[in-house]
């Protein structure tokens, strides 16, 4: 059993797992990463050499969850038992994650700029849809004002169009009595020179 933990993946997939043998399963029934019935279609392995962990996965299934890009894929899928150490980047990859890293960064200043701009527009739109709500009801209240105006001016029409027509009745009545009159003094007259 090594002292310290295998230096990386490959040394851990060399030296720290032994598969079992289908017939040795009888305890196990199923893969704990892809809950499969593990046997020949599905061979076990199991962790060894390992302090505090001794798990049986698939063989398949452990191998690709180690050679995953998981940052924790150098645990134990059940126990988190770190199973190998992990190299550091090299120079070039730390220079290249930072590239990364900044052009992300101003990516993200760039949509949080638009994020701020298309919120300041939205506050400008809704700033102006009130004022155009304000003068709409503004507008619709002279309006109002307005239809009540000539409501009103239409009711003094009709009394006074009323009033007119009274009048003129009286006045035609007056005229009709005042031509009678004319045509019985025309009568009256025609009478006494004859």
């Amino acid at each position: 059993m090594p002292s310290s933990l295998p230096s990386n993946s490959e040394d851990f997939l060399e030296h720290n797992l032994t598969n079992i043998d289908a017939s040795n399963l009888a305890l196990l029934d199923e893969c704990y990463i892809c809950h499969e019935e593990l046997g020949t279609n599905h061979p076990a392995s199991q962790i060894t050499g390992i302090p505090d962990c001794s798990h049986v996965f698939g063989h398949d299934c452990l191998v690709a969850w180690i050679s995953s890009s998981n940052v924790n894929n150098n645990t134990c899928p059940m126990c988190r038992t770190i199973l190998y150490t992990k190299a550091l980047p090299s120079v070039d990859e730390i220079v290249r994650l930072t590239a990364s890293l900044r052009r992300l960064v101003a990516r993200m200043e760039t949509l949080e700029g638009m994020v701020d701009t298309a919120t300041r527009l939205g506050e400008e739109g809704r700033e102006e849809r009130r004022q155009q709500r304000r003068t709409a009801q503004r507008t619709e209240g002279e309006l109002q004002r307005q239809i009540e105006e000539l409501q009103r001016q239409g009711q003094e029409a009709r009394r006074t169009e009323g009033e007119a027509r009274r009048g003129a009745q009286e006045i035609r009545e007056v005229g009709r009595t005042l031509l009678l009159e004319v045509a019985r003094l025309r009568q009256q007259r025609d009478a006494d020179l004859d």
